[in-house]
C-alpha cells in the first residue's frame, strides 16, 4: 500500500497563499478596530466624557434558558448580547435549513413555526435592547455613541455578506458546501485517500 502524497506548503501553493492572505486580513482588521477603539476612548477621556460602555463588562445578572455556548448569570453583558445574537441567527438558520428539504421527517411546527416565532421574539428583544441602549450607556437619547455597537454589528454583517458574494462568484464549489453539514461517510469518495492503492 502506497502512502498518500504529503502536501507541500510553498508560496506557489494557492492554499497556503489563501490562508496567509486571510490571516493578514484578520490582523489588519483587528489592528484597525483596536486603533479606532483606543483613539476614541482616549479622546473621550481627554474631554472628560464617559463612554458608558463599562456596563458591558459587568455581570448581566440574569439567566438564559438554552444557550449555544456556556452562559451563567455572572457572565458579562457583552456575552449575554452575543448569546442573544447567536440564538437569533440559529433560529433563522433553522428555517433556511429545513426549507431546503433537509431533516428527517419533522412536521411544520419544527420546520417553520417554532423557528419563526423564536426569530420574531429574539428580534423584538434585540430591537428593544438597541432602542434602550442610551439608558445603559448613560448618554442622551439619540446620541451617536448609542449607535456605535449597532454600527459595528451592521459592519460585521455587511462584511460577511460581501465575503459570501465573493465566494459565490469566484469559488462556487466552496459556496455550495456552506451549511451543508457532514456528508454520509461512505457516500462520497474521500479525496485525501484517493491516491491510496490497496
Amino acid at each position: 500500500m502506497n502512502a498518500p502524497a504529503q502536501r507541500r506548503w510553498t508560496w506557489r501553493s494557492g492554499a497556503l497563499r489563501a490562508v496567509a492572505y486571510q490571516a493578514l486580513a484578520l490582523v489588519l482588521i483587528g489592528a484597525c478596530a483596536w486603533f479606532l477603539a483606543h483613539n476614541t476612548l482616549a479622546n473621550l477621556r481627554a474631554h472628560g466624557i464617559r463612554s458608558g460602555f463599562d456596563f458591558l463588562l459587568g455581570p448581566a445578572g440574569f439567566d438564559i434558558g438554552e444557550s449555544p455556548i456556556p452562559y451563567e448569570p455572572s457572565d458579562p453583558y457583552w456575552k449575554a448580547i452575543g448569546v442573544g445574537l447567536l440564538m437569533f441567527g440559529t433560529s433563522l438558520a433553522a428555517i433556511g435549513f429545513f426549507r431546503h428539504n433537509a431533516g428527517t421527517g419533522e412536521g411544520p411546527w419544527q420546520r417553520f413555526w417554532a423557528p419563526l416565532i423564536g426569530s420574531v421574539a429574539l428580534a423584538v428583544i434585540l430591537v428593544v435592547t438597541v432602542f434602550n441602549l442610551y439608558s445603559l450607556l448613560g448618554t442622551a437619547p439619540g446620541s451617536l455613541f448609542t449607535w456605535i455597537p449597532v454600527g459595528v454589528l451592521l459592519l460585521a454583517i455587511a462584511a460577511g455578506l460581501i465575503w459570501a458574494q465573493i465566494l459565490r462568484t469566484t469559488k462556487p464549489e466552496i459556496y455550495r458546501n456552506i451549511g451543508v453539514g457532514e456528508q454520509e461517510p461512505l457516500a462520497v469518495l474521500e479525496h485525501a485517500l484517493a491516491d491510496v492503492k490497496v
